[in-house]
């Protein structure tokens, strides 16, 4: 698919609030890991490796199964309302697979309805879809709209003294300007 406008700043939502809070860290992240499936995005996001990330290792990934990243469905209840036999709809909503799920996306949220499910049609409103790390790793992962994020907090004493001395020098740095101190060459 095409890269539309609103892609490229959901991404660079996601990762400005992610880098907000590696930049609150003392230290500096091993790994970054960026899973989108437009590769579009992924390389306007590249362009920002560059940049002084206080992260050792940035990652960009089409392949979620590369990190047991897997599509989840949650009934959205209040949308759903009292529907008749709205347990076994909402049951049936938590037990759909990552493909059926990415099925229901590729469709588009024009269709509708999005899904029938025992002769109720359901709205793309009564469904929450969100990512979730299957596996227990040393990533704390974030999503928002088909936008993956994770984040390695890890840290061993290196990257602590590492941490240190970024602050000490970012503390220099402030006295000497405050004290007006300039070193000419």
């Amino acid at each position: 698919g095409e890269t539309t406008f609103e892609d490229c700043l959901v991404s660079l939502n996601v990762l400005c609030d992610v880098l907000l809070t590696v930049a609150k860290l003392m230290y500096p992240l091993p790994e970054f890991v960026l899973i989108h499936k437009d590769e579009s995005v992924l390389k306007d996001i590249e362009s920002l490796e560059n940049f002084r990330l206080n992260v050792y290792k940035v990652t960009l990934s089409q392949d979620r199964e590369l990190y047991d990243v897997e599509l989840h469905a949650e009934p959205n209840y209040p949308t759903l309302g009292k529907k008749f036999g709205v347990k076994s709809i909402a049951e049936k909503i938590r037990q759909m697979t990552d493909t059926d799920i990415e099925k229901l996306l590729s469709k588009g949220e024009s269709e509708s309805p999005l899904i029938i499910i025992d002769d109720v049609p359901i709205e793309s409103e009564g469904v929450h879809f969100f990512f979730r790390v299957v596996k227990q790793t040393q990533f704390e992962a974030i999503a928002k709209q088909g936008c993956v994020v994770l984040l390695d907090y890890t840290a061993d004493a290196a990257l602590k003294d590492e941490g240190r001395i970024q602050e000490i020098t970012s503390r220099i740095q402030k006295l000497r300007k405050e004290a007006f101190f300039y070193v000419n060459y």
